[in-house]
């Protein structure tokens, strides 16, 4: 564990719904805290063009949706 280090993480599923790989990217606290909302965006949209690119569908999107709505996994 690094204390000025922070970073975020999307699970990347394949085409079974299942958690196959991550994605993610660290960064020092202090730049993680200034680019947070677009850090976050930038994973969620690179997980999808994967998931598109390896499945054809957007299970990163997906599932961070229903995870924010409390609906756990898929």
């Amino acid at each position: 564990r690094f204390p000025a280090a922070s970073g975020a993480a999307v699970p990347l599923f394949d085409s079974n719904g299942k958690v196959h790989a991550a994605l993610n990217m660290a960064t020092v606290t202090t730049r993680f805290r200034k680019k947070c909302k677009q850090i976050i965006e930038a994973l969620m949209v690179a997980g999808d063009e994967i998931m598109d690119a390896a499945n054809g569908s957007n299970w990163v999107r997906k599932s961070i949706v229903h995870l924010a709505n409390g609906q756990g996994g898929k």
